[in-house]
């Protein structure tokens, strides 16, 4: 079956949800997928705010854009290319594996915070961005270990960095 071709209204929505951003007022979107669980659950609502990708610190919750589809995962690195390009990685909380570079021109914005149950969360905060940023750098191991080992040692290590991701994931939405 072929897929069909992007909706001209999905098309246009996302451009002016672009603008917006781009004019410096804030968006909310409700989160679609479990990705981001246990920091973000289906149904949550967050705020993004545009900010340039080199203000941004690594384990923050970023939102990236292909087309019209759109993603909200933790920023767990960054590099600039020799030509001035960005290169992002990214991870979903609840994934074991980054997902595929993305590129500078996918960049939209930052999570700045979510509701959940009437409850906001910020997730500006020292201590949000410090957990958000051993996060990351535990992501990016557990990323980096599953391509490379499929057992023994590895799998357990694995096993413990997710543990460490989930329950530090779940100590930041708990601020």
């Amino acid at each position: 079956m072929i897929p069909e071709p992007p909706s001209l209204l999905a098309e246009v929505t996302s451009d002016l949800i672009e603008d917006r951003l781009r004019d410096g007022a804030s968006v909310r979107f409700r989160v679609a997928t479990s990705s981001m669980v246990p920091t973000l659950q289906p149904g949550d609502e967050i705020i993004v705010k545009a900010e340039a990708i080199q203000r941004v610190p690594v384990g923050s919750l970023v939102v990236l854009r292909q087309q019209n589809y759109w993603v909200i995962h933790r920023l767990i690195h960054r590099r600039r290319e020799a030509a001035g390009v960005w290169q992002m990685m990214t991870k979903g909380d609840h994934s074991l594996f980054a997902d595929p570079l993305w590129r500078g021109e996918d960049w939209v914005g930052v999570a700045k915070a979510a509701q959940r149950d009437s409850q906001w969360k910020d997730f500006t905060t020292f201590k949000a961005r410090w957990l958000g940023g051993w996060i990351a750098a535990l992501s990016w191991l557990e990323a980096h270990l599953s391509l490379q080992t499929r057992r023994g040692f590895g799998r357990l290590a694995r096993r413990v960095l997710r543990r460490m991701v989930v329950g530090l994931a779940e100590l930041a939405y708990e601020l």
